[in-house]
C-alpha cells in the first residue's frame, strides 16, 4: 500500500495539496485530479508541482480505507519525493 501526496504550489506561494491512499505499490501513471478551485484563486504565472510517495508494509485485513496518517511513520518502508515541475497558468 502506498500513500501518494500531490503539492502545487502557486507565485504568491500558496498551496494546495491532494493525499490520495493507493492499494498497490507498482509503477505507472495515475490521474489524481485536484478539487475545483474557486474563480479568482488561480494565480496567474509559473506553479510548482510535485508528488511524493510513502510506500508502507500492509498488515494483513488492513486495507487503503483503514490506513489513518500515524501509520505512516510505523509502518513506512520507502518514500520517493519528484522534482519539481512547472506549470503555467495564463
Amino acid at each position: 500500500m502506498s500513500l501518494v501526496r500531490v503539492t502545487a504550489v502557486d507565485p504568491a506561494g500558496r498551496q494546495w495539496s491532494v493525499w490520495i491512499a493507493h492499494p498497490d505499490a507498482g509503477g505507472g501513471s495515475d490521474l489524481i485530479p485536484f478539487p475545483e478551485i474557486p474563480a479568482g484563486a488561480l494565480a496567474a504565472g509559473t506553479w510548482k508541482v510535485r508528488a511524493e510517495a510513502w510506500q508502507s508494509l500492509s498488515p494483513v485485513g488492513i486495507t487503503e480505507n483503514d490506513f489513518i496518517l500515524e501509520d505512516l511513520a510505523r509502518l513506512l518502508v520507502t518514500y520517493a519525493r519528484s522534482a519539481e515541475v512547472d506549470f503555467t497558468i495564463q
